[in-house]
């Protein structure tokens, strides 16, 4: 549980770093590709998916 919630919380840190001028957008749309790869990179237990209306989704199977 504390897990999923490290995880959601670094993404929304990474993404008010990496994407300050688009963060509306960015909020909107979920996860930037990038930040994906860069914690899938850190964490073999995530799993992506991505949704048919082009989102990106993390989903932790734990």
């Amino acid at each position: 549980m504390w897990l999923r919630y490290l995880i959601n919380v670094t993404i929304f840190i990474m993404h008010k770093t990496t994407t300050p001028h688009k963060k509306d957008q960015a909020s909107l749309n979920g996860p930037s590709e990038k930040t994906i790869k860069r914690l899938l990179h850190y964490s073999k237990s995530i799993r992506v998916l991505k949704m048919p209306d082009g989102k990106m989704e993390v989903v932790n199977p734990n």
